[in-house]
């Protein structure tokens, strides 16, 4: 029988968070975006969702060998983590090697990163269908097969690009839940690939200071100028700074400059990474402790709950451009005598 409730934060992870000093069972604070005062929770029922990795099998069954392998990795990844909130150790390139993919793939499997390859997609399907109303030969030759295969109602060529440069206003863009999810975990090779070659380096949060983490563990944060950043994107840039807290008292940097395999790090150090994350986070930031300047950022930053995931109309103009370019690209190619 599947599975039903899937983490999309491990629950291991989860339970570096938590504190003995709520009762017997293991609790921690969360705070909501969404509002209201942090609330205790338990690592069980904190960023879970029924079904989130399964797939529709024969017969209307639930197929959930992809949660079977997340949890494979996060077995293999355990010990790793464990070892690595021991003062004095450093992590060795096997480590590194599997904490990349695991870091990748949480970030995969986040649904702030699933939603934004479904907003992405339904971008490109709407920018596809503009670039489709400049070809009026491709057009019409497919109306043609069209038409020769006996489809009947076949639109004549200046419908077709009507309906192709107005298809927001007379189409309703309908992404698919699984491939969107199946193109979210796509990316996990390649950011396993930029993570591993970074450095990476162990920091120590000082006395009276600790770490938070979130719904989108993986912070990513790179500046573009000097007044504008990305957050959450960007990990190949070569400014790039990558955060994953570990625990309240240690977190990982990941970066392009630093060569320090491990370091103790200032209030600023942390207060920085907490600010990122609570920024970067989708709704839920998770914290050993009640603390008013978090409740402060969170209450800040709450209205990152609406955003949406892609910049509408940055992503549209790259596509756009890579549309024409290919092409442009294919229209040489024919016309080049070989």
């Amino acid at each position: 029988m599947a599975s039903k409730r899937h983490h999309y934060v491990p629950r291991f992870y989860l339970n570096y968070f938590v504190t003995n000093s709520v009762e017997r069972s293991p609790r921690f604070w969360v705070y909501d975006k969404a509002g209201g005062p942090p609330r205790i929770q338990t690592p069980i029922n904190t960023a879970v969702e029924g079904y989130l990795y399964s797939f529709e099998a024969p017969l209307g069954t639930k197929n959930d060998s992809l949660e079977q392998a997340l949890s494979t990795l996060e077995t293999k990844a355990k010990p790793v983590l464990d070892r690595w909130q021991r003062r004095g150790v450093t992590a060795t390139q096997e480590e590194q090697k599997l904490i990349a993919e695991f870091l990748a793939v949480m970030y995969s499997r986040s649904p702030k990163t699933i939603q934004g390859i479904t907003e992405a997609s339904g971008i490109m399907g709407i920018e596809l269908a503009r670039f489709l109303a400049d070809q009026p030969d491709m057009i019409r030759e497919f109306l043609d097969r069209e038409r020769t295969r006996g489809r009947p109602n076949v639109p004549s060529v200046e419908e077709m690009v009507d309906n192709l440069r107005n298809v927001e206003e007379r189409f309703e863009i309908e992404v698919n839940r699984e491939s969107s999810l199946i193109d979210s975990f796509r990316l996990a090779e390649r950011i396993a690939a930029e993570l591993f070659y970074m450095n990476w380096c162990l920091c120590y949060a000082p006395t009276r200071t600790f770490f938070v983490t979130s719904d989108t563990p993986l912070c990513i944060f790179a500046r573009t100028s000097r007044d504008k950043a990305l957050l959450g994107a960007g990990v190949g840039l070569p400014n790039a700074i990558v955060t994953f807290p570990i625990s309240p008292n240690v977190c990982l940097l990941l970066d392009r400059r630093h060569t320090n395999a491990r370091m103790a790090v200032g209030k600023q150090f942390v207060r920085a990474a907490n600010h990122r994350m609570v920024a970067n986070a989708e709704r839920l930031i998770i914290s050993a402790y009640t603390s008013e300047t978090i409740a402060n950022l969170v209450h800040k930053y709450s209205f990152t709950r609406q955003l949406p995931k892609i910049d509408r109309s940055t992503f549209g103009t790259i596509y756009q451009q890579r549309l024409r370019a290919r092409s442009s690209n294919t229209a040489r190619k024919i016309v080049t005598p070989k």
